[in-house]
């Protein structure tokens, strides 16, 4: 089997190692189920990605981790789930200890990661109230049920927790290139549409940039995200 095959078996695994918090169960073709178990149990350990639990301390960067466990600042970002640069002190981090051909394949693949989410996602974090289900969720933010439990490392029939924060990968209609990012202070009279006419973006947008699915009106002085093209707004 092909790596892409296993991947699209396994939807949920969107890593390129097992975390080593298991077991894992890994779906695979019942005609090729004890040859795959036999070869898996026949492979070096050395050639097996392995884990090591890192504990931020006073002074680290992650370029200052990255260099120390011979990876990369991108390696850690992607297994780690980490935006930007921030890291603060205590934090725990998954580090792979991998050989030189494997940190390459891990830096190839966290750099396609990077490039497809940095201009045309937006990350949002949805926290599960009472009544949410997976269906519910996916229709709000216009995308799949599948998608959702492979951004969240989860199977479809897993019980959703109250306060569960979920990932969200969003699709926006403008990106970083060439936008503008405001902070809108909400007025007296205000509304989502106004607003969005006002700055010539859609309403659905300011929704999603400030995570508003769960709210039903906002108030005056609120603060809302603005991704605003040069030239775009309309005073």
């Amino acid at each position: 089997m092909t790596v892409a095959e296993i991947q699209l078996l396994n939807p949920a695994f969107n890593h390129w190692a097992t975390s080593p918090d298991g077991p894992h169960k890994l779906l695979i073709p019942t005609n090729i189920a004890d040859e795959f178990n036999q070869v898996l149990n026949q492979t070096d350990k050395d050639k097996r990605i392995r884990w090591s639990r890192y504990k931020v301390r006073s002074g680290d960067s992650l370029s200052v981790i990255a260099q120390r466990y011979g990876t990369s600042t991108s390696v850690l970002k992607q297994i780690n789930d980490i935006n930007g640069s921030f890291i603060k002190v205590g934090q725990p981090l998954l580090i792979p200890i991998a050989n030189e051909a494997q940190q390459d394949y891990l830096y190839s693949q966290a750099k396609r990661f990077e490039d497809e989410n940095r201009t045309s996602k937006h990350k949002i974090t949805h926290k599960v109230v009472e009544g949410d289900t997976l269906w519910d969720i996916s229709r709000s933010y216009k995308v799949t049920t599948k998608e959702i439990t492979k951004w969240n490392a989860m199977s479809a029939n897993k019980t959703l927790r109250l306060g569960e924060n979920l990932t969200i990968w969003k699709t926006t209609t403008t990106n970083n290139q060439g936008a503008r990012k405001l902070t809108y202070h909400v007025r007296s009279g205000d509304s989502l549409g106004k607003i969005a006419q006002k700055f010539n973006v859609k309403t659905d947008d300011l929704v999603i940039w400030n995570q508003l699915h769960t709210q039903k009106y906002i108030r005056p002085g609120q603060k809302l995200l603005v991704f605003v093209e040069a030239d775009n707004s309309r005073g």
